[in-house]
C-alpha cells in the first residue's frame, strides 16, 4: 500500500489536498465444504457425500484518487473545519487461471465532514457521504466466471 498527496494552500484559511491511495497484491484460498453444491437436487441421507472444494488465486489492485479541501471561515482558524472532497475508488481484481478480469469498477464517493469546537477538549462532528468497499476476491470468485457483484 503505497499514498502520496500533494498539498496547496492558497490562504491560512483553505488547503487543498489531491493524492491517491494505491493498494494492491496477491491472493490465494481454499473453500471445502462437505457436499457438493450442486448436487442438492440429487441429494441421497444416505449415500457417499463428495466434498466441493474452490480455489482460486490472483492480483487484485487498484488506485483511489481523491480531492478535499479544508476550509477553516473563523477568525479562530482552529474553531470550525469544513472538508468537502471526493474520492475516486478503481479497483481491478484478476484470476491467475482465467486470463478475464473477475471484477473491475469504478465508484465515485462525494464527501462532507465538519468539526466545531465547542470548549477546549470538546467538539462537535458531522460526517456524511458515500464509502464503497470492492468485494473481497472469495466473494466474487465462480467457477463458471460470472461475477454479478459490485461495489
Amino acid at each position: 500500500e503505497v499514498r502520496s498527496e500533494l498539498l496547496y494552500t492558497p490562504s491560512e484559511a483553505v488547503t487543498i489536498t489531491s493524492g491517491v491511495d494505491f493498494i494492491g497484491g496477491n491472493y490465494w484460498f481454499t473453500a471445502e465444504l462437505p457436499i457438493n453444491p450442486e448436487s442438492f437436487a440429487d441429494y441421497d441421507p444416505l449415500g457417499e457425500r463428495e466434498p466441493f472444494i474452490a480455489e482460486g488465486k490472483g492480483l487484485g489492485w487498484g488506485p483511489d484518487l481523491y480531492l478535499k479541501a479544508d476550509f477553516r471561515p473563523l477568525a479562530d482558524r482552529e474553531k470550525l473545519l469544513i472538508t468537502p472532497g471526493v474520492r475516486a475508488n478503481i479497483v481491478t481484481i484478476t484470476d491467475f487461471d482465467n486470463p478475464e478480469t473477475l471484477f473491475q469498477a469504478v465508484a465515485l464517493d462525494p464527501r462532507l465532514a465538519t468539526r466545531y469546537w465547542l470548549t477546549e477538549g470538546a467538539a462537535l462532528k458531522l460526517g456524511l457521504g458515500i464509502y464503497n468497499q470492492p468485494p473481497l476476491p472469495f466473494e466474487i470468485w465462480r467457477p463458471e466466471g460470472t461475477v454479478e457483484l459490485g461495489f
